[in-house]
């Protein structure tokens, strides 16, 4: 499944890649971290199901890149506590 996400990911820059496994929400590397605030929409992402189908939702105002930079400000500040 990683294999798809770098795939999808290369497809969708600045989306988060979610993939739907028995109704629970999937993802790797940063979308992992920043798949807790979709739920405010004002992030593009998609879904992909077991049957590589892919449902895209795109909002006007996307604000993946600062969700990337907080995610990795927040890492880096556990790092060095």
């Amino acid at each position: 499944m990683k294999n798809k996400y770098y795939f999808l990911k290369k497809l969708y820059k600045d989306y988060v890649v979610i993939f739907d496994k028995d109704g629970k929400w999937i993802s790797y590397s940063w979308d992992s971290k920043i798949l807790e605030w979709v739920k405010n929409k004002d992030v593009n992402y998609i879904i992909v199901d077991s049957l590589f189908n892919v449902l895209e939702f795109k909002v006007e105002d996307n604000q993946y890149r600062k969700y990337v930079m907080k995610v990795f400000l927040y890492e880096l500040i556990d790092k060095f506590k």
